[in-house]
């Protein structure tokens, strides 16, 4: 399942070198990469314009060679990419997120909708909801776009400092991706030009 993914290099990305099954348990083996995880860098603050636009662009460039493959991250995240010393962004785990077995919360008959949609949103839960497209926490299965969502949610946080959708637990969170709009950038920084805001 994992396979197609030890394909994809780049140099934004850290290599899959293995895949495989020991004892009934996937395992993965991926590329060491030393630096600081981009959530740990931003720590609730603005990074430095220029800077994080430099890694979003780094990132945009790892993600289209991967879709251009047809292999989708489908869970990226600010825990997700680290930042080496050299200021060089590194795209996580990708790969994981399709050999993570599916968990469905629709199983039992007469469950609606709503208590549905709220157990998968308490699933993904608070790490990667903020950065999950509305599609896959309504249990659609992701595409690029996704990816896609989760960099414009990371750039969001990157210039502001702050995350594009908040609340107090998953629910919430999950509630205000599938309901509302982000606070454009500028608004919450300054340095950040209209432009950016688009």
């Amino acid at each position: 399942l994992v396979q197609p993914y030890t394909a994809l290099t780049h140099q934004h990305v850290a290599s899959l070198f293995e895949a495989g099954e020991q004892r009934g348990s996937v395992y993965l083996v991926y590329e060491f990469i030393s630096g600081e995880r981009l959530n740990a860098a931003l720590a609730g603050h603005p990074m430095n314009l220029r800077r994080a636009l430099d890694l979003a662009s780094q990132l945009a460039d790892a993600l289209a060679d991967a879709h251009a493959l047809g292999l989708v991250h489908g869970a990226l995240t600010a825990s997700g990419v680290i930042v080496t010393p050299k200021g060089h962004a590194k795209i996580l785990d990708f790969g994981l997120a399709a050999c993570l077995p599916e968990r469905r919360s629709d199983d039992a008959d007469g469950v609606r909708a709503a208590d549905r949609q709220a157990a998968r949103i308490e699933v993904i839960g608070r790490s990667r909801v903020a950065y999950a497209a509305p599609e896959q926490l309504l249990g659609q299965r992701a595409d690029h776009r996704a990816d896609l969502f989760a960099l414009g949610a990371l750039l969001h946080e990157m210039v502001t400092g702050r995350h594009a959708f908040s609340g107090r637990t998953p629910l919430d969170i999950g509630v205000q991706v599938l309901q509302s709009r982000p606070p454009v950038p500028s608004s919450l920084n300054a340095e950040v030009s209209r432009t950016v805001d688009r």
